[in-house]
């Protein structure tokens, strides 16, 4: 599926926030992709292949250190240029930002806001997303 607004990469271990926010994008014409953080060397292997214009991951992942994902992410030749928004319940703003982090969100965070970075991240890739 094609979609006008760019691909979106959800990693989440709460499979009901990923459903929600999966919902939320494809009704804004986004196409969605969720991954499932099991382990680690996966979730890198899939974002190369995915290779989504945003991330929106939380930093605890089943196990998995989300910011070390984020970290590593940003070191990858391929994924270093990816657009990441970390949303998690535990305010972990300054780590998440020092770690690559373009935006971070404290749980519970309203949709609209999520949607705005979105769209203003898309922008400041020099492409043209109209609605």
């Amino acid at each position: 599926m094609n979609s006008k607004f760019g691909k979106i990469l959800i990693i989440d271990d709460d499979r009901t926030m990923s459903k929600l926010l999966s919902t939320l994008f494809e009704i804004e014409n986004f196409t969605v992709i969720n991954i499932n953080p099991t382990r680690f060397s996966t979730i890198s292997d899939q974002i190369e292949i995915i290779q989504p214009d945003i991330i929106i991951m939380d930093i605890h992942l089943n196990g998995n250190n989300g910011l070390e994902i984020l970290r590593n992410l940003k070191l990858n030749n391929i994924t270093k240029n990816s657009k990441v928004i970390v949303c998690s319940g535990d305010n972990q703003m300054e780590e998440a930002i020092k770690a690559g982090a373009e935006v971070f969100f404290l749980k519970p965070y309203m949709p609209s806001d999520l949607l705005a970075s979105i769209h203003s991240l898309l922008k400041t890739n020099g492409e043209e997303f109209v609605k």
